[in-house]
Protein backbone atom coordinates (compact mmCIF):
# COMPACT_ATOMS: atom_id res chain seq x y z
CA UNK A 1 0.00 0.00 0.00
CA UNK A 2 2.74 2.52 0.06
CA UNK A 3 2.67 3.46 -3.38
CA UNK A 4 -0.59 4.51 -3.39
CA UNK A 5 0.20 6.64 0.54
CA UNK A 6 3.69 8.45 -1.85
CA UNK A 7 2.04 8.69 -5.18
CA UNK A 8 2.05 12.42 -6.44
CA UNK A 9 5.51 13.10 -4.87
CA UNK A 10 8.53 13.97 -6.85
CA UNK A 11 10.06 10.32 -5.87
CA UNK A 12 7.15 8.02 -6.93
CA UNK A 13 6.41 10.30 -10.06
CA UNK A 14 3.39 10.59 -11.79
CA UNK A 15 0.28 9.02 -9.83
CA UNK A 16 -1.72 7.45 -13.24
CA UNK A 17 0.97 4.67 -14.05
CA UNK A 18 0.33 3.71 -10.61
CA UNK A 19 -3.44 3.76 -10.99
CA UNK A 20 -2.79 1.94 -14.03
CA UNK A 21 -0.89 -1.06 -12.22
CA UNK A 22 -3.78 -1.08 -9.99
CA UNK A 23 -5.99 -1.31 -12.06
CA UNK A 24 -4.66 -4.00 -14.69
CA UNK A 25 -3.10 -6.47 -11.50
CA UNK A 26 -6.73 -7.23 -9.85
CA UNK A 27 -5.91 -8.89 -6.70
CA UNK A 28 -8.55 -12.27 -5.78
CA UNK A 29 -10.13 -9.61 -3.80
CA UNK A 30 -12.21 -6.68 -5.16
CA UNK A 31 -12.61 -4.73 -2.30
CA UNK A 32 -8.81 -4.72 -2.03
CA UNK A 33 -8.43 -3.06 -4.88
CA UNK A 34 -11.00 -0.48 -3.65
CA UNK A 35 -9.37 0.24 -0.47
CA UNK A 36 -6.20 0.48 -2.26
CA UNK A 37 -7.46 3.16 -4.92
CA UNK A 38 -9.74 5.38 -2.38
CA UNK A 39 -6.23 5.16 -0.38
CA UNK A 40 -4.64 6.61 -3.45
CA UNK A 41 -7.82 9.59 -3.83
CA UNK A 42 -7.02 10.20 -0.74
CA UNK A 43 -3.66 10.78 -0.44
CA UNK A 44 -3.91 12.77 -3.82
CA UNK A 45 -6.61 15.16 -1.95
CA UNK A 46 -4.28 15.92 0.44
CA UNK A 47 -1.97 17.01 -1.90
CA UNK A 48 -4.64 19.49 -3.32
CA UNK A 49 -5.04 17.19 -6.64
CA UNK A 50 -8.51 17.18 -6.60
CA UNK A 51 -9.27 16.33 -10.65
CA UNK A 52 -6.36 13.26 -9.56
CA UNK A 53 -8.65 12.45 -6.60
CA UNK A 54 -12.00 12.36 -7.99
CA UNK A 55 -10.49 9.63 -11.02
CA UNK A 56 -9.47 7.36 -8.40
CA UNK A 57 -12.89 8.03 -6.52
CA UNK A 58 -14.96 7.77 -9.63
CA UNK A 59 -12.48 4.29 -10.79
CA UNK A 60 -13.15 2.90 -7.02
CA UNK A 61 -17.22 3.77 -7.85
CA UNK A 62 -17.37 5.77 -4.95
CA UNK A 63 -20.92 7.15 -4.47
CA UNK A 64 -21.68 11.08 -5.02
CA UNK A 65 -22.51 12.25 -1.74
CA UNK A 66 -23.86 15.83 0.00
CA UNK A 67 -22.85 18.86 -0.17
CA UNK A 68 -22.98 20.19 3.39
CA UNK A 69 -21.27 16.71 4.63
CA UNK A 70 -17.85 17.62 4.81
CA UNK A 71 -16.27 13.57 5.12
CA UNK A 72 -17.42 12.84 1.73
CA UNK A 73 -14.71 12.35 -1.17
CA UNK A 74 -16.73 13.22 -4.06
CA UNK A 75 -19.78 16.05 -4.18
CA UNK A 76 -18.75 17.91 -7.24
CA UNK A 77 -16.11 17.06 -10.06
CA UNK A 78 -13.45 18.75 -10.38
CA UNK A 79 -14.55 20.82 -6.99
CA UNK A 80 -13.44 20.38 -3.31
CA UNK A 81 -16.24 20.85 -0.81
CA UNK A 82 -13.87 21.07 2.21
Amino acid sequence: MLCVQCCGNEKWGDWRPHLAVLLSNETGDPAVQQKAIVTMGDTLASKGLTHAAHVCYLTAGVSFGAFPQKAERLVLLGSSHR
